[in-house]
């Protein structure tokens, strides 16, 4: 049967997670890992970017909601990179609502907009 659910997706994406990882000294730290490259997504934003137009660096949050099919692994705290319409946005991901057909993701999109020709 076919999921016409995922045929709507227009974007695409990119999934980093922390990973343990360990050092030739035995130490333990955490680093970044990509795990999914360039995978099909839907994303709907919830709300317009909201800035304070009185400062030179506005810090632009927004939350998106994002559909992925239901067989990728995502956990809360996944970071994501989207390629939607020519524009590259970040957001950090919150626990995933996997349903039989898709699964869908609230992600929070944190960045610094700065004013034109400004360094």
């Amino acid at each position: 049967m076919k999921n016409y659910i995922v045929a709507t997706f227009d974007s695409k994406c990119s999934v980093t997670r922390k990973v343990q990882v360990t050092k030739p000294n035995g130490s333990k730290i955490f680093e970044d890992k990509e795990i999914y490259t360039n995978i099909k997504c839907g994303l709907y934003v919830f709300r317009s970017e909201e800035y304070d137009q009185r400062r030179t660096i506005q810090p632009i949050t927004g939350d998106f909601q994002v559909y992925l099919e239901q067989h990728i692994d995502i956990k809360a705290g996944d970071r994501f990179t989207f390629n939607y319409y020519g524009r590259s946005l970040k957001g950090v991901c919150g626990s995933p609502m996997v349903y039989e057909t898709h699964q869908e993701v609230i992600c929070r999109h944190e960045d610094y907009a700065k004013e034109s020709g400004t360094a």
